[in-house]
């Protein structure tokens, strides 16, 4: 039998060993950086300059946890030249070893990687007077050619070295502040949405996760929901005793339907005085509680401006992950002198729904006037087609900072009527009709993740106010 040896796979074109172009799978990723690189921010252009071979080099670069580089090369070949340039730049940087932390042998944050740093170094090169690909070793503008037939073609190529490392260098840096976003919105995704989102459906939404990662307003969002530990919530599950439920525990009594085998195993005479003592050890038996939606109503009117806004859009994302995790349907709807479309998401949400969710918020500003009692009434509306029969209540969440006259009255019936509880989180403000109508008043005096995890605490709600600083 002969002894079986370990073949690299290598073209003489490929810059690692291993990496073979021809390869579905390979082209496959090397397709979806350049996809992710279209849409972007200013990486439309810079798409037409890249190879595929470029993109799939960058991506194992990102993705092989110690890419071996070909001893073999053609460097007379223009465009292995120059993607030999920007490869042996990357990887002698102490800036390639800082990204590696995010994307090693995970395809998603990889391909984020790659296309966000040939963005980079497409903008960087452009200020310099050179455009990547083959055309970088052509020059750009009259002052670098003069340079050129100056020095030579030794000095143009030392030129042309000098200035790929240093944009390399420069283009990494850049894109490791746009990765740590990535990650960690990747991370709130599946967590949310834990056993829903496979990495194909993320894989998916790459190139919205991308764009997203370089939002300030999705930053600022993700710096909150750190302070709430959104993987640390605790959600409660609440029973509902039924004798054909499940198996929680044991008890005391006659039914004998739940009867423990136990009991059959005493003498006659010993079963029946349990029996008629209550004493019959049986089995405890319940159903989950049946819980109503949760319903976010947001006030976006322009007082809302800045932290307010950004807090009231974290506070959101944490309640959509309480109540998926709680078996609930949620539903959210923005308001301010007019209504906007309600967004609804079951338990069984996929991961490229949250996404899109998250580039709404970010999408939304603050602006117009404040009309609470419509909006109320809008969501009484809305839940009461929910035709689910429910055990407990639902819970009806305004987060505002505005002043509106309401009908008190008119607002408690129409949420008992639609089986809603009335929890309203004061921004920074003061409202005494939606106090005397709320089944919990929280008043919201500073911003951050403390003062999220205290609303989650009272979403089930007592009756009672809580000012908190």
């Amino acid at each position: 039998m002969k002894k079986s040896r370990l073949k690299w796979v290598c073209n003489m074109g490929s810059l690692f060993y291993g990496i073979d172009y021809e390869d579905p799978v390979k082209r496959y990723r090397g397709e979806r950086v350049l996809k992710t690189l279209a849409k972007i921010k200013d990486g439309r252009k810079a798409r037409s300059h890249y190879s595929l071979e470029t993109a799939i080099d960058v991506f194992y670069a990102m993705y092989l946890p110690f890419p071996v580089l070909n001893k073999k090369l053609d460097l007379d070949e223009k465009d292995t030249y120059v993607r030999y340039l920007i490869i042996s730049s990357m990887i002698s940087t102490k800036w390639y070893m800082e990204l590696k932390k995010y994307t090693m042998i995970d395809p998603v944050p990889s391909t984020i990687a790659a296309a966000v740093f040939l963005r980079n170094l497409h903008l960087g090169l452009q200020k310099q007077g050179f455009m990547p690909g083959k055309d970088l070793l052509d020059a750009q503008g009259k002052g670098f050619q003069q340079q050129t037939h100056a020095e030579g073609d030794q000095g143009r190529i030392d030129n042309i070295r000098d200035t790929v490392k240093k944009q390399v260098t420069d283009s990494l840096r850049k894109t490791v502040k746009t990765l740590s976003t990535a990650r960690e919105l990747v991370n709130t995704i599946k967590s949310f949405a834990a056993g829903n989102t496979s990495l194909l459906t993320l894989e998916e939404a790459i190139p919205d996760i991308a764009r997203l990662s370089e939002n300030t307003d999705v930053r600022e969002i993700l710096e909150y929901l750190k302070g709430v530990d959104i993987g640390g919530l605790k959600f409660t599950r609440e029973l509902s005793r039924w004798f054909k439920g499940e198996t929680t525990g044991l008890e005391y009594g006659t039914d004998l339907e739940r009867i423990h085998p136990h009991e059959l195993a005493l003498p006659e005479e010993l079963f029946y005085a349990n029996f008629a003592n209550h004493r019959l050890l049986l089995y405890q038996k319940s159903l989950p509680l049946r819980k109503g939606p949760v319903y976010v109503l947001i006030d976006k009117s322009g007082s809302m401006v800045g932290e307010k806004m950004l807090w009231a859009k974290a506070l959101t994302i944490s309640l959509l992950k309480k109540s998926l995790r709680e078996g609930r349907t949620f539903y959210m709807r923005f308001f301010d002198s007019r209504l906007y479309p309600v967004y609804k998401a079951t338990p069984r949400i996929r991961g490229t729904c949250l996404v899109r969710l998250i580039d709404m918020l970010s999408r939304i500003k603050p602006q117009g006037g404040t009309d609470i009692t419509r909006a109320v009434k809008t969501a009484a509306r809305d839940v009461s087609k929910e035709k689910r029969r429910r055990d407990k209540p639902g819970d009806l969440i305004i987060v505002t900072d505005g002043e509106d006259t309401l009908d008190t009255t008119l607002l408690k019936s129409l949420l008992q009527r639609s089986g809603l509880r009335l929890v309203v989180v004061m921004v920074k403000g003061e409202n005494e009709s939606l106090k005397k109508a709320a089944d919990v008043y929280l008043k919201v005096k500073s911003l951050g993740g403390k003062e999220i995890r205290v609303v989650l605490r009272y979403l089930h709600g007592r009756p009672v106010e809580r000012s908190h600083t």
